[in-house]
């Protein structure tokens, strides 16, 4: 045949009897389908043609609930046909349905249509109403049947059977009749009963299928049962005629294609390739074989094949075909080609070819396609991709003996199409067992010369390579090694900063507390009290250290930490002043990293705030607030003091240092005041602060 078609029927139906379907319909059995009925609304159609007319407009995930009648043709496993004059259709029950059993019982079937079946129903309930006769399938020809004119129709074909299969409890079979060829599947088929070439009257439901990956609609019959099939002519035993020949000895056809009755031969393997066929030698001459064969041939394996003959530019095969093994002969010897005709005569025969190789290309199936040129003739070598043998054996000038099935491809000539002169010769390798190394070629070979410069400049270019990295990890040392000295300069730079603000705070508050003592004239004795503030000023300092192992410590690294610290810092700050603090920060401030450099000047900030508020201000109340929004961080220090007039009043140390501390985050600072309303100062840091986590201290 010039084509097979591919039968889907299998994969079919399993779909439907999936239980894809099935669960709505085991949940309620057959006495709960009114339950169906009662929640949905059904179409009631008028005869089955116009429900597959519905099934045929049904979109996905939109099932169509309908009502049809019709008389039963056949019971199936999980599912029934039912007929009408109009069409046939198939219904689908799940697994433990009470299905009908007696033919020509009229049927009312309340189901869903479901994407993509389009040739059935799955049914919901099921009501035996009465008894009647079946329609009479439709007498067709296969050629019918494939233009699509009688889909899901009940027909009665007749055809040879060209080709069987079993799978499980199904047959199927290809029937051929007036140069058709029709699919057919045979469910709960038992035994094989008849043979290849035997004819047959089946009576089944003709259906269609659209195969997406040929992009084509095909035909083929569905048949019930055993009983829906008759059989005319039986060709019980194939093997029992007489053993033919189909070659004349200059391997021209001995025999027409015959598309009506099969032929006997009989040969040895001579290479087999599973599941599409193998070569044998007949005699003296060669013969393809295909058939789908599961069983793997050896080579010396003497079989009789049965199969019809197909000719195609002079060349002979047998296609559909079946085998018998004889027996264990003595594997067949290649005939070693001396000229180009020659090939003609051995077309499908193990042949052998002596030469010298002159070059190599791939196929479009990844084939590798060997040029050996010889004395008298020449041949491209292809090779199986998975076995192909390695190594300096297919190098250009090496001196080779291959051996495999010849075959000839035919270069057309459009000024002389009947001259069987210009062809060209293939060599089909079996194993790597078939190449035999006559001479190797010589190790200057342009090959062996491409591979050693590639090596060298491969080696030049690692060389170079190597030197590019070793001088960019060296400047890369050089500039950490710059940053480093940087950082060092830098914090330096720091401390000496923080210890002047330090001091200077403390100096601050041990001023006013010996004013503030020589002030009380209740208390006795300002000796000691002179002596306690000294004891508090030195505990105060304890903290200050405290706030620098605070500052260098990664455990505290994050905003969480951060504005604890700031709660305590301040409330201790305020108790020591004797100002009353207001603390507005949130109990779950998060939990980005906030670095260490960045902790620390921003908490010297603060706290020069707080102590320009208690020091210049005079504020006898504080507020902090710390807020977290999507622009960054800000914390706000307000008092209620004296205030300062932002014209007039020159920015001293202390406003300098903050603004440059936050400046240095590349943050920024904000003041607002005036004469006798209080002083806000506003810290803010960027978004990119938080949540980076390292960075300079």
């Amino acid at each position: 045949m010039d084509a097979k078609v591919t039968f889907p029927v299998l994969l079919f139906c399993a779909a439907v009897c999936n239980p894809l379907f099935a669960s709505e319909q085991a949940e309620q059995g057959q006495g709960g389908a009114d339950s169906i009925s009662s929640n949905r609304t059904f179409v009631a159609v008028t005869n089955i043609a116009e429900c597959l007319r519905l099934a045929s407009q049904v979109e996905t995930n939109k099932p169509v609930s309908v009502r049809v009648r019709g008389a039963l043709f056949q019971p199936v496993t999980n599912m029934f046909l039912i007929v009408d004059e109009s069409a046939a259709m198939m219904v689908f029950v799940s697994d433990g349905y009470s299905m009908p059993s007696r033919k020509g019982d009229i049927i009312e079937v309340e189901g869903r249509i479901e994407y993509p079946i389009r040739h059935g129903l799955f049914a919901g309930r099921i009501n035996i109403i009465g008894h009647g006769a079946v329609p009479e399938p439709l007498p067709v020809s296969l050629d019918d049947v494939l233009s699509g004119r009688f889909t899901s129709r009940l027909v009665t074909v007749e055809g040879r059977v060209r080709t069987m299969g079993r799978a499980q409890s199904a047959l199927w079979v290809t029937l051929y009749s007036g140069g058709k060829y029709l699919p057919v599947t045979l469910l709960n088929w038992v035994e094989d009963s008849f043979f290849v070439g035997s004819e047959l009257r089946v009576i089944g439901v003709c259906l269609s299928k659209f195969d997406s990956v040929l992009s084509r609609t095909y035909q083929w019959v569905l048949v019930g049962s055993q009983e829906n099939v008759e059989i005319i002519r039986n060709n019980e035993n194939p093997f029992s005629r007489p053993v033919r020949k189909v070659k004349h000895s200059d391997g021209k056809p001995l025999i027409e294609d015959s598309f009506k009755d099969g032929v006997h031969v009989r040969g040895v393997v001579v290479h087999g390739i599973y599941g599409k066929g193998f070569w044998i030698r007949d005699q003296n001459y060669g013969l393809s074989v295909r058939c789908s064969m599961r069983d793997e041939l050896i080579p010396g394996e003497e079989v009789d094949v049965y199969g019809f003959v197909k000719t195609a530019n002079d060349t002979v095969l047998l296609e559909d075909a079946t085998f018998r093994r004889r027996g264990k002969v003595a594997p067949p010897r290649p005939v070693l080609l001396t000229s180009r005709e020659q090939a003609l005569a051995h077309v499908d025969d193990l042949v052998a070819i002596e030469g010298e190789v002159v070059g190599e290309h791939f196929g479009i199936e990844g084939d590798r396609r060997i040029m050996v040129r010889g004395k008298t003739v020449s041949a491209h070598i292809i090779t199986d991709p998975w076995s192909d043998p390695a190594g300096r054996e297919w190098n250009t000038g090496s001196r080779v003996r291959v051996a495999g099935i010849c075959m000839v491809k035919k270069i057309d000539d459009p000024d002389n199409p009947m001259d069987r002169s210009m062809f060209s010769v293939q060599v089909l390798m079996r194993t790597p067992r078939d190449l035999t190394i006559l001479q190797p070629s010589p190790w200057w070979s342009a090959r062996t010369i491409a591979i050693v410069m590639g090596v060298m400049t491969g080696f030049l270019l690692l060389v170079i390579g190597v030197g590019v990295v070793v001088m960019r990890v060296r400047s890369r040392r050089m500039a950490m090694q710059r940053l480093h000295e940087q950082a060092m300069e830098t914090e330096r730079a720091r401390i000496a900063r923080d210890m002047h603000d330090e001091l200077g705070a403390r100096v601050t508050q041990i001023s006013l507390l010996s004013a503030m003592s020589e002030q009380d004239p209740a208390l006795p004795g300002h000796l000691r009290n002179s002596v306690g503030s000294i004891s508090r000023i030195s505990r105060e300092l304890v903290a200050a250290l405290s706030e620098v192992v605070w500052t260098i410590n990664p455990a505290h690294g994050n905003l969480n930490s951060f504005a604890d610290y700031l709660c305590q810092m301040t409330s201790r700050f305020c108790e020591g002043t004797g100002m009353s603090c207001r603390l507005d920060v949130p109990s779950a401030a998060g939990d980005e990293p906030l670095p260490s450099h960045v902790r620390h000047n921003l908490i010297l900030a603060v706290r020069e705030a707080l102590n320009n508020a208690a020091k210049h201000a005079r504020a006898r109340e504080v507020r902090v607030q710390l807020a977290r929004d999507g622009h960054g961080l800000t914390v706000r220090v307000q008092d209620n003091g004296c205030g300062f007039d932002m014209a007039s009043t020159g920015a001293g140390n202390g406003l300098g240092n903050m603004r440059q501390r936050l400046e240095g985050l590349g943050g920024s600072t904000s003041i607002q005041s005036s004469a006798g309303s209080g002083t806000v100062v506003t810290f803010r840091l960027p978004e990119g602060i938080l949540g980076r986590k390292g960075g300079k201290a």
